[in-house]
């Protein structure tokens, strides 16, 4: 009885565990829009490399908060850069 507990056990926390890096790994194929959409899609239903494209051209060029556009959908709505409150200055 003992180890059939620990197997279910251990399945859940391997599912646990391994379930934020199964939707890394899928979200990484998908655009903006299928990662926001609910529900979420798990698998892809139009997978893109346009995400690894994007890394690989931003290599080139350093990517900060100023250099961004204004109209670019992470920034949509964000007034000012994050400041943390323990950075002094």
């Amino acid at each position: 009885m003992r180890r059939i507990f620990l197997f279910f056990a251990s399945v859940i926390f391997l599912v646990y565990v391994l379930a934020p890096v199964a939707w890394l790994l899928s979200s990484s194929f998908q655009g903006e829009a299928e990662i926001t959409s609910r529900p979420p899609h798990w698998i892809p239903q139009q997978p893109t490399l346009e995400n690894f494209e994007a890394i690989f051209q931003a290599r080139e060029k350093k990517v900060t908060y100023e250099t961004r556009r204004a109209g670019d959908p992470v920034l949509r709505g964000c007034r000012r850069p994050f400041r943390s409150p323990f950075r002094k200055g």
